[in-house]
């Protein structure tokens, strides 16, 4: 047998491959996969209404409010009782890395910040999207102001 010398990443590769290999078939059949799809498999997203690590509020002129989990990586809206009325995301994507939310008290047009992709996007309270504006540096947090201006 032929020795070869192999570098680390070649190394976590056959740690990886060996652990595959040795993933429970009987878990892999239960669920009609094989063995490396069944071990690779994500975590299931949490239900609506999950929150895992918010990071900003925002209160609504009904009296809801936004919340924005970072870890979740959305944007959801709560009655007072704590009932999930809508989600906020991007047509087509999500948040990379939602950072802030406002809501605008006259209008009730909802701002939320995306830090990584440098965006804020502006929803109606519904959760429609009306626009997103661009070339931010890493916004992290928004301030309504007058004249329906955010900050």
């Amino acid at each position: 047998m032929r020795r070869q010398r192999i570098g680390h990443r070649s190394t976590a590769l056959l740690l990886v491959i060996a652990t595959l290999s040795s993933a429970s078939p009987a878990r892999a059949q239960d669920a009609g996969l094989p063995p490396w799809r069944a071990a690779w498999r994500a975590a299931a997203e949490p239900d609506l209404g999950a929150v895992v690590a918010p990071i900003d509020l925002a209160r609504a002129p009904d009296g809801s409010l936004v919340v924005v989990d970072r870890e979740l990586r959305r944007v959801q809206r709560f009655d007072a009782r704590g009932k999930v009325l809508g989600v906020y995301r991007p047509p087509a994507r999500a948040f990379l890395s939602p950072a802030a939310a406002a809501v605008d008290p006259v209008s009730a047009k909802v701002y939320v910040s995306d830090a990584e992709r440098a965006t804020v996007a502006v929803f109606t309270l519904a959760g429609d999207l009306l626009a997103e504006w661009g070339d931010f540096q890493q916004p992290e947090a928004l301030a309504p102001g007058e004249g329906g201006r955010m900050h």
